[in-house]
């Protein structure tokens, strides 16, 4: 059965619902009446937003699978909640619309600003759903209604009051769809894509305006289509089939994941700005570039040779590395592609202020996901981390670098252990130490070493992590243990150990057991 062309067309005019009609077209009538209403007729907008809401619940009990469905809305909220396939956030957009819903049903409550409130709270809730169902897709963002050009000066100190703050609010959304549009690359300096995303968001607007009066004629004619089309979503919700317990499981990730939207471009920034001033770096623009404000600045949009880059990272003035910054979602490997570009194509002044060219130090970052990829080790490749490096642990690396050219990282250092001491080894001990250097001079960081009880696991791995300290340079280990008597143990362990060279490990090396959640920092073991 084909959706009724004027259906068709009225979605195509609803800038904020119209994305909705393949899941459900009673979601498409019901938000664009509350959309097209808002400041026309506030109290039929607030009505139609609660009318979105219920229609959005019944959806949800026959996606989910769901039988039994109460009539009342707030306990079909409970039942969903309780079930966890909407979170508290998510439970606060429907309890807004049904409760504001009522008041200008009950009461006929009549204001702009809370119809437009509600207008966007079902936007939310659409946008919620569509993120939930739709495997890839995401939703447009939000384009404000906008009130007519011409309306009555308020008389009295309330009304001005009120039409003030529906300006804000206006102005709000008009500068989050502008976020929304911002979009960089390489050759777009960040004031160019501002302008041209607020330039795109105006049209956006006026093009949302101008389908506004051809909007309410559809929805008018489309009127004695809702009473039909609700009768058939109910009849749909009674008659769920229920689903397995996996894909309910599914289901329920995908809801409790698409309740906090992704985040745009500007968002990223703003988050990896804070990111680079918790680890210690000093962000600035590069027309107030002072190198020496920090032992680390991190420098944003910086034009190189081959593009613009979102980050160029000084250590104590040398130009050590990049940060490609990329929107939530996208993918970190073409960013990666980006990053290496900009690290080997620099100006020629660039190349005079930099420690090494490529520059060894890159990251790839949504402010959500972060890799990190350093270039002095013997095989490149990223990794992910939780957060930015300090500038101090770069500093520190560039060091270790200098100062031993052929090995200038862990990862090269694993690679040139010195044969093992096998005096007072037994031959499992000898053959698991020996395997381990073998899997992590290949570069295979992860590895399992299986020993019978009473072979000596606690003294192969204390002699381990005395040939990482002193051979590999490691800084820190961490050894893990599952009781408290196996910690104690493991800490007379480290503590009496001989190494090859007559000296006790305690003697070396700081071993500290851990009691509290201080790690100290003369500590180069720690015990948990």
């Amino acid at each position: 059965m084909g959706v009724d062309a004027r259906l068709a067309k009225a979605a195509q005019r609803s800038a904020n619902f119209g994305y909705l009609l393949n899941y459900e077209p009673l979601l498409v009538l019901h938000g664009a009446a509350a959309e097209a209403y808002v400041f026309t007729d506030p109290n039929t907008s607030m009505i139609k937003a609660r009318q979105f809401g219920e229609a959005l619940t019944e959806v949800l009990f026959t996606r989910f699978g769901i039988p039994g469905m109460p009539s009342r809305q707030a306990q079909r909220l409970k039942m969903l909640g309780d079930q966890g396939l909407i979170t508290q956030r998510v439970r606060r957009w429907f309890d807004a619309v049904r409760k504001q819903g009522n008041k200008a049903n009950h009461e006929h409550y009549e204001s702009q600003r809370d119809a437009l409130l509600l207008v966007r709270t079902c936007y939310e809730l659409g946008a919620w759903f569509f993120r939930t169902v739709a495997e890839h897709d995401a939703p447009p963002p939000f384009v404000p209604p906008q009130p007519p050009a011409e309306q009555p000066e308020p008389t009295n100190q309330a009304d001005a009051q009120a039409l003030q703050e529906l300006r804000d609010q206006l102005a709000t959304y008009q500068a989050e769809l502008a976020d929304m549009r911002l979009s960089l690359d390489e050759h777009t300096s960040m004031a160019q894509a501002q302008a041209e995303a607020r330039r795109q968001a105006e049209q956006e607007i006026l093009e949302a305006v101008q389908a506004q009066g051809e909007l309410r004629d559809l929805l008018h004619q489309l009127s004695a289509q809702v009473t039909e089309l609700q009768q058939q979503l109910s009849k749909r919700a009674e008659q769920a089939e229920k689903i397995t317990p996996a894909e309910r499981d599914w289901l329920v990730c995908r809801s409790q994941l698409a309740s906090q939207p992704p985040l745009n471009e500007a968002q990223v920034r703003e988050r990896i700005d804070e990111m680079l001033t918790r680890a210690g770096w000093v962000v600035q623009d590069l027309n107030v570039m002072n190198l020496h404000a920090a032992q680390g600045v991190a420098v944003r949009e910086v034009p190189t040779a081959t593009g613009r880059a979102d980050y160029l990272l000084y250590v104590d003035r040398k130009l050590v590395g990049v940060v490609e910054a990329k929107r939530e979602g996208s993918s970190l490997i073409s960013a990666e592609q980006q990053s290496q570009r900009y690290a080997s194509g620099l100006t020629a002044a660039q190349r005079l202020a930099a420690w090494r060219v490529p520059l060894p130090f890159r990251y790839e970052s949504t402010a959500v996901e972060t890799q990190f990829t350093n270039d002095l080790d013997p095989t490149p490749r990223p990794r992910r981390v939780l957060f930015f490096h300090q500038p101090s642990t770069l500093a520190r690396w560039m060091r270790e670098a200098e100062a031993n050219p052929k090995a200038p990282t862990l990862r090269a250092r694993l690679q040139q252990l010195p044969p093992l001491v096998e005096a007072g080894l037994r031959p499992a001990q000898i053959e698991a130490i020996t395997c381990l250097e073998k899997s992590l001079a290949e570069d295979r960081p992860r590895a399992l070493i299986q020993m019978a009880t009473g072979a000596g696991k606690t003294f192969t791995m204390v002699t381990e992590v005395y040939r990482l300290l002193r051979y590999g340079g490691a800084r820190r280990v961490l050894f893990l243990v599952d009781r408290n008597n196996l910690g104690r143990q493991a800490e007379a362990a480290f503590n009496n150990y001989v190494t090859p060279e007559g000296d006790r490990f305690g003697t070396l090396y700081g071993v500290q057991r851990l009691t509290s959640a201080m790690v100290l920092d003369s500590a180069n073991v720690v015990i948990s």
